[in-house]
């Protein structure tokens, strides 16, 4: 167990902020401010905790906690001192300097050379605490924290705990597909195979959205417009076509497919259209690590690189989807990739991305920046500049047409998905997480830099920064 000792209740605080983040590192944390183990247990004799269950004492030391008037705080840190000696453990106390407090204000047994300085910001001061644990091995669970969490968030906003009721709107990333062709053709290929990959391979040149099955190709574009581009090579016929709703349940007699199979022809189909309707308004490719491309918006496309839009909650606002990145002398881009999700309602989740490139042209595009540069854009900041994206490619209408041959197309709807709850978080708690969007122009980012770089949570930022294939709708204005 870890014991932080503090002021009280001038460094509660700061004592929350600590006490959190190791218990999401993993570890039983102890302090008064809760009488918390876990965020279950309670202890009521201090010196007891110290004496049988303490493995470090995390004092925090600040200008309120010198104070001559400090008793029960010096009483805790009397204690820690001598169960130190008695345990033979250097490293037992492990003072923490959080604030301007001068180092001759420390008790005289405190060596300046064991304390922990929070000058450089309390991530950096908390990263050498864990360190200590960790070298000291103090046990440290990695089991599932919520619960304790959950037991310092009532300590730190007691008020916040429960739901209001009102209405609350969620804002999900997918983009209802409006429509899409009734029909859907199998085009037989009139010539020996070199192998069975190559219908694949022949669908996967071709300039029309398509795909190989068995000897077959697979499209919605008429026969000519399909035989056209590999008429020298490739002959090809018009076998067969069936309705789309049959061809999702499964085909027919005729042409039995793997309701699986169908569906992941039709994501192939519809990923191929959306890459060729971006690419024909001006939007340039990244290849992303799972051979699929982000498209990104190149400087100078869109007056001032600025695009205003419409938000779900009707609010209007504009953002740059492109700008100088000057701490490493690139340009960042705003880009998108989208997939089709073919259960019911079929609909394109658009994935946001970040793509830097090089003015010189030196360097080839990459995406390596984003932790460092947009580690403090949330989903307000994420969801506005998808808005202005898809504003961009649907030319301000209310749909947008992708390209699946020359009489046919998906019309996707340019608004996302979105429902109304009829509860809400506490507006106390919304308004300490967030600041209201004006009405007009660019929404406020949030400053959240107080809580980010926080090494108990560097796992979760990881999975943070994957957050691109979340499916969970995110929570609006």
């Amino acid at each position: 167990m870890v014991f932080v000792s503090h002021a009280t209740p001038e460094d509660n605080a700061i004592t929350a902020w600590y006490g959190a983040r190791l218990t999401a590192a993993g570890y039983t944390v102890w302090t008064d401010l809760s009488k918390l183990l876990g965020g279950e247990e309670t202890w009521q004799d201090i010196a007891d905790v110290l004496r049988a269950r303490a493995r470090k004492a995390v004092v925090l030391f600040s200008r309120h906690s010198v104070d001559a008037a400090k008793d029960g705080f010096r009483a805790e840190v009397d204690r820690a001192l001598a169960l130190r000696k008695l345990l033979g453990d250097r490293r037992f106390v492990i003072p923490v300097r959080t604030d301007d407090v001068p180092y001759t204000d420390l008790p005289p047994t405190i060596s300046n050379k064991l304390v922990i300085s929070a000058d450089d910001g309390h991530a950096a001061a908390l990263a050498r605490v864990l360190r200590v644990l960790e070298e000291d091995q103090v046990p440290c669970r990695k089991d599932d924290q919520t619960n304790a969490l959950r037991a310092w968030q009532k300590v730190l906003a007691p008020e916040h705990s429960t739901l209001e009721s009102g209405k609350d709107l969620l804002v999900s990333t997918w983009y209802p597909i409006l429509r899409l062709p009734k029909q859907i053709r199998f085009f037989d290929i009139g010539r020996p195979l070199a192998n069975l990959t190559e219908p694949a391979q022949i669908a996967s040149d071709h300039p029309i959205p398509m795909v190989g099955y068995l000897r077959r190709l697979v499209a919605f574009a008429d026969w000519d417009e399909a035989q056209e581009p590999i008429a020298e090579t490739t002959p090809i016929k018009l076998d067969y076509e069936m309705t789309l709703d049959r061809f999702l349940v499964g085909g027919d007699d005729k042409v039995p497919l793997d309701r699986g199979e169908a569906r992941k022809m039709l994501v192939s189909i519809l990923r191929q259209s959306f890459n060729l309707f971006a690419e024909s308004k001006g939007l340039e490719p990244f290849a992303l690590s799972d051979k699929k491309n982000a498209w990104w918006m190149p400087q100078g496309v869109i007056s001032k690189d600025q695009q205003s839009f419409t938000r779900v909650s009707g609010t209007k606002g504009y953002r740059n989807l492109c700008g100088q990145y000057g701490a490493r002398e690139r340009i960042w881009h705003f880009a998108v990739s989208a997939v089709a999700l073919v259960d019911e309602p079929i609909r394109m989740k658009i994935t946001p991305h970040l793509v830097y490139t090089d003015p010189s042209g030196a360097n080839p595009p990459t995406a390596d920046y984003r932790r460092s540069h947009a580690r403090l854009w949330f989903n307000a900041k994420w969801r506005d500049l998808t808005y202005a994206m898809i504003h961009y490619l649907s030319g301000g209408l209310d749909s947008f047409a992708l390209p699946l041959g020359r009489e046919a197309s998906a019309e996707v709807l340019a608004r996302p998905l979105s429902m109304s709850l009829d509860f809400r978080p506490p507006v106390m708690c919304e308004n300490r997480a967030k600041k209201k969007t004006d009405a007009e122009g660019d929404a406020a980012d949030l400053d959240m830099a107080d809580f980010f770089d926080d090494p108990a949570f560097s796992s979760l930022a990881e999975d943070r920064d994957q957050g691109d294939e979340n499916d969970e709708a995110e929570r609006n204005e």
